[in-house]
């Protein structure tokens, strides 16, 4: 008997935030690429509640803000920066 190769049914890429290791990153990758400096909202949202980041979506979109997540306890140095 021969064997049939089976390829995924979707191949992975690095596309944005595509090789990060946490929301964090994901999130700052991805304000990176749509938003630039100066902009004059941000949308804070607790990394270990990614549904609060969901909510936030149609605010974003209003305000044409980037969601930044962060730690509840303290505001993450990267999203700070």
């Amino acid at each position: 008997m021969g064997t049939i190769r089976v390829l995924p049914a979707y191949p992975q890429n690095a596309g944005i935030g595509g090789t990060t290791e946490d929301n964090v990153s994901l999130a700052f990758a991805i304000a990176q690429c749509g938003w630039t400096r100066g902009i004059p909202y941000v949308i804070l949202s607790r990394d270990e509640q990614f549904s609060d980041a969901l909510d936030a979506v149609p605010l974003s979109k209003k305000l044409n803000a980037p969601i930044l997540m962060t730690d509840s306890a303290k505001l993450d140095d990267r999203t700070l920066a």
